[in-house]
């Protein structure tokens, strides 16, 4: 287990949060200037029932999210015993 430990040990940064969170909101952001995108999620909100308005409550919350809310999440839901590390060799 490369990287698991010490993300295990001592959590994730806030350098790492900032760019998950970029990364996040800006693909979201992408799809929601995208018309086709927008279209291809209408017929999964409809079978769901649930609304565009879902995306701007989840956008909140991805913005929202704190390095220490990530951070206990993350030692209560990863069990570094049960995962496993896979290397992949050109």
């Amino acid at each position: 287990m490369c990287g698991l430990p010490h993300a295990y040990k001592f959590g994730i940064s806030q350098y790492e949060l900032d760019l998950a969170k970029s990364t996040i909101l800006g693909k979201r952001r992408r799809a929601l200037n995208d018309d086709k995108k927008i279209l291809g999620l209408l017929p999964k909100q409809l079978a769901e029932g649930t609304k565009m308005e879902t995306w701007a409550v989840r956008n909140k919350a991805y913005a929202e999210a704190s390095l220490e809310k990530v951070n206990a999440a993350a030692r209560r839901y990863f069990k570094a015993n049960e995962m496993v590390e896979i290397i992949a060799t050109p």
